[in-house]
Parts: C-alpha cells; sequence; structure tokens
C-alpha cells in the first residue's frame, strides 16, 4: 500500500526517510550511479594513449557485453594504468560500471525508485522487468 508520508514533497526528503544514518546516506548518494554512466575513467583524461585502450576495451563490452580479464583489451589498459601509478584494483568493475548495474548500486537504486515513485522500497523489490517496460497504447479500431 502506497504511504504518502514515505514520499518525496516537492523535492525534499520527509523526516521519515531520514531517521537513520544509513537511511540518510541512501537518499544522498542513490543518484551517484546515474552519473558514473558515461564518465571516463580517472586518470584517462589527459592521456591520448590510455584513452584509446579504454576505449578499445568499451567497445569490446559494447559488441560482448563483457570483457574478460584474460582479453587483450583489457590487459592493455590495466598494464597501461599500472606503469602511470594509477589505481587497477577495481578496474574491471570501473569499465563494466559504465554498461551494468553493480551489487552496490541496488541499495541506491532501490531507495531513488523509492523516493521518486512513492513507492515503499520492499513493493520497488518485487519489481519484475514487465512493469518496467512502457505499456502499450489501446489497440485502434
Amino acid at each position: 500500500m502506497h504511504d504518502p508520508s514515505a514520499a518525496r514533497s516537492h523535492g525534499t526528503l520527509t523526516a521519515r526517510l531520514l531517521q537513520g544514518s544509513f537511511a540518510t546516506r541512501l537518499a544522498l548518494t542513490s543518484p551517484r550511479f546515474f552519473r558514473r554512466i558515461g564518465k571516463p575513467l580517472d586518470g584517462d583524461d589527459g592521456d591520448a594513449n590510455l584513452r584509446r585502450v579504454t576505449d578499445e576495451a568499451n567497445a569490446r563490452i559494447d559488441a560482448a557485453g563483457r570483457l574478460s580479464s584474460g582479453d587483450r583489451a583489457f590487459k592493455s589498459p590495466y598494464f597501461m594504468r599500472l606503469r602511470r601509478g594509477l589505481p587497477v584494483s577495481t578496474l574491471a568493475d570501473d569499465i563494466h560500471g559504465h554498461y551494468h548495474l553493480r551489487a552496490f548500486d541496488i541499495p541506491p537504486l532501490l531507495t531513488f525508485l523509492s523516493l521518486e515513485t512513492g513507492l515503499e522500497i520492499e513493493c520497488c523489490k518485487t519489481l519484475t522487468i514487465d512493469c518496467l517496460q512502457n505499456p502499450d497504447p489501446a489497440p485502434s479500431r
């Protein structure tokens, strides 16, 4: 059942949603993964060669849907970043994060969905892909 006290009111969060530090953190960080989409990896901006091999890795994900750690398209940016002293421990997550939701994206996504729709988080967790598709228009006669 929809609880109006859980909904967002003209862009402000209700006190009920911000009662605990966990809820506060989720409410404040929920849209971060949207800003991540399409953003270049840290350190790729000023290096044309690194940007090129990262673009090749992204092209491989575009074509195949994933990129394995044994693939040359993954190893090239990995070792280039390693030689430049850039972080490599989360490279696979960072590259795939532009294309797929990661496990730690789910709680902020559910919080964001709840805030935007007014649905309780428990209801958001039970949504299926059928619920997320646009309805077909009424058939014309």
